[in-house]
């Protein structure tokens, strides 16, 4: 019994920090490897919406515009650079994957058989080419939820729709954006009480309500070394209250004095 119980507080205590942003590959499609040679790959827009409750629990949704500037198709898959923790006693590293996140891919020039909101009041209508199971993408970073390959079109606009489930603190990583060759507009919108927001200097995060905060920049230099920096978003509260393994260890102690 105590086993049990022990285990159930393990799997309920469990604190993922997110980070993300995407990675556009290119794959050889007889071998399934990447290409040693970046992507000529342009981010004509991307829109990421960071909703947090009051247990600092939500939802991350973003979409991003993406346009190839190669000279033929070529077989590309896409993954979130996502990595996290979980903490029960102390924190360890851990991948963020298929469980928790959610793609859509599709071309706005193809036929149309869907309609979507951005968030920004427009509606697209776009041909889905990839709305399948999400995949584990593993390489020397890490492992990695991804799509399966389909076929980058030039001069085409791929819309990437992506939903992962979060739980704060959330670490945003923006280092994903040297891999285009250009960056026009990137909008990220984050909305909860009690938040701390943290980047840096060179590119602030504004606040623009009481619980609502905007980084927006356009015509972004994605050699920028400062992108590689990480935009922390955590809680208030928790910040002032004991740390969490503190706190779990409590709750483990209580029980083993409940059924000792």
């Amino acid at each position: 019994m105590k086993i049990i119980l022990a285990s159930l507080i393990v799997i309920l205590l469990v604190f993922p920090i997110v980070s993300a942003d995407i990675i556009v590959d290119m794959v050889n499609e007889s071998s399934g490897v990447v290409f040693d040679k970046p992507l000529d790959i342009e981010l004509k827009d991307a829109m990421i919406n960071i909703s947090v409750n009051e247990y600092g629990e939500g939802r991350l949704t973003a979409t991003f515009k993406i346009v190839s500037n190669e000279d033929k198709e070529v077989n590309s898959r896409v993954y979130l650079k996502a990595k996290g923790q979980s903490c029960y006693s102390e924190c360890r590293a851990v991948d963020v994957t298929e469980w928790t996140t959610r793609f859509k891919l599709y071309y706005t020039s193809e036929i149309p058989i869907v309609e979507r909101d951005l968030g920004d009041g427009s509606l697209v209508r776009g041909y889905v080419i990839e709305q399948g199971e999400t995949l584990v993408i593993e390489n020397e970073e890490g492992r990695f939820a991804g799509t399966q390959e389909f076929s980058l079109v030039p001069r085409e606009i791929l819309v990437v729709e992506i939903e992962q489930d979060i739980t704060l603190p959330l670490e945003y990583y923006l280092d994903s954006l040297s891999t285009f060759s250009k960056a026009e507009h990137e909008k990220i919108t984050i909305r909860g009480d009690n938040l701390t927001i943290q980047f840096n200097d060179n590119y602030p995060i504004k606040k623009i309500s009481e619980n609502e905060w905007v980084w927006e920049y356009r015509d972004i230099n994605t050699k920028d070394e400062n992108l590689k920096d990480v935009l922390i978003i955590s809680d208030e509260i928790m910040q002032n209250t004991e740390p969490k393994e503190n706190y779990f260890q409590k709750i483990l102690a209580w029980f083993n004095n409940l059924f000792g």
